[in-house]
């Protein structure tokens, strides 16, 4: 059940398997390179990764649904960092699934049950 996209400067392409808590990257012929994640709450794995943002520095952002965070990776899937947290503060995310981000290190998230599009800045 491939969910999120993205591409990098590279044209290749990142998308979300939510069912099997997984990114695959594929070339821009479509070939499969690597796939990354597995089911569980620890940094690298993902309860339900919906949508994927590639920041200006190629950093990797995954909207990691079910554990209520965004997980940072560089281009093989080594785990960088996560920010966010569950709840309705600042910061905080009930069941967030979009996010994209500008050409100004700015990240925009859409927390559904929060019913708010909240804004960062990650540089």
């Amino acid at each position: 059940m491939p969910d999120g996209i993205a591409i990098d400067a590279d044209d290749n392409v990142y998308i979300s398997e939510p069912l099997n808590h997984r990114i695959v990257k594929l070339d821009k012929q479509g070939r499969f390179l690597l796939s990354w994640g597995t089911r569980g709450t620890v940094g690298g794995q993902f309860n339900w990764p919906h949508d994927i943002a590639i920041d200006m520095n190629g950093i990797i952002h995954v909207s990691d649904v079910g554990n209520n965070r965004i997980q940072m990776f560089d281009a093989y899937g080594t785990l960088i960092g996560t920010w966010g947290s569950e709840g309705s503060e600042e910061g905080e995310f009930r069941s967030q699934r979009g996010i994209a981000c500008d050409g100004h290190g700015n990240f925009y998230v859409a927390d559904l049950y929060n019913h708010r599009i909240q804004k960062f800045s990650i540089k």
